[in-house]
């Protein structure tokens, strides 16, 4: 089956996240690896200041094999009313990682949140991140 998606994933794979229903109060995109640290500082300093998760999904047949998937929250500055309050903005963006070349930037510098995140990424899929101040086993055995 051909891809839905715009531009397609290579082999024809269809994005899981192209096919998901709208959710209302959160922003979706997708970005290459090489624009990864770049995209997730932006969106820090648009507000997006609190990395609420970190996690990976492997999905053998499509190319690139893995989605490493951040959310973030964009909280008010200022005093706020309640009803600001009580609806933040969300943000979850994608990034495509092929199974031969399984490496992104850290993003450490900005969230210091995202240490134990990424090593448990690390080992449960094998995806380095670089410039991590402590790239190593988190839960599986050596």
């Amino acid at each position: 089956m051909p891809s839905t998606q715009s531009p397609p994933l290579l082999g024809g794979a269809i994005d899981p996240t192209a096919v998901r229903p709208a959710i209302d109060d959160a922003i979706i995109e997708r970005i290459e690896p090489e624009r990864l640290h770049a995209r997730l500082s932006e969106l820090k300093a648009e507000g997006y200041t609190m990395l609420l998760d970190l996690g990976a999904v492997d999905y053998p047949q499509r190319t690139p094999r893995f989605d490493v998937v951040y959310h973030l929250l964009k909280m008010p500055l200022r005093k706020a009313g309640l009803a600001e309050v009580g609806t933040p903005q969300r943000f979850r963006l994608l990034c495509g990682v092929p199974a031969d070349k399984t490496t992104l930037p850290t993003v450490t510098d900005l969230w210091l949140s995202a240490d134990w995140a990424e090593r448990e990424v690390f080992d449960l899929f094998g995806i380095t991140f670089d410039g991590h101040p402590d790239m190593r086993r988190i839960q599986m055995p050596n």
